[in-house]
């Protein structure tokens, strides 16, 4: 078994956050995009709508299966750091 520090899970927790808090910027452009393509009346367009909704509907998917991975990753920082403190205090 392979242990992992304090300072890796960390790393791999920010990683997760960064990726998370990246495609929930990208849900928001295509979110606007979408919003704008309607009041322009694009709507003559409908496959380019149904792209839209249905890339809105993926980047939400992959929006919480990247918050799943980031609250995970949070929730090892905080195992190790409590396993750390807690062998700290008993030596």
């Amino acid at each position: 078994m392979t242990t992992v520090t304090i300072q890796q899970a960390f790393e791999a927790c920010q990683t997760n956050k960064n990726t998370w808090l990246k495609r929930k910027a990208e849900l928001a452009d295509l979110e606007r995009e979408y919003r704008e393509q309607l009041l322009a009346g694009d709507e003559q367009i409908p496959r380019r709508m149904q792209d839209l909704r249905d890339n809105i509907d993926v980047k939400k998917w992959e929006i919480n299966q990247a918050a799943g991975r980031y609250i995970r990753s949070h929730e090892e920082v905080q195992h190790i750091s409590i396993r750390n403190r807690l062998h700290d205090f008993m030596q």
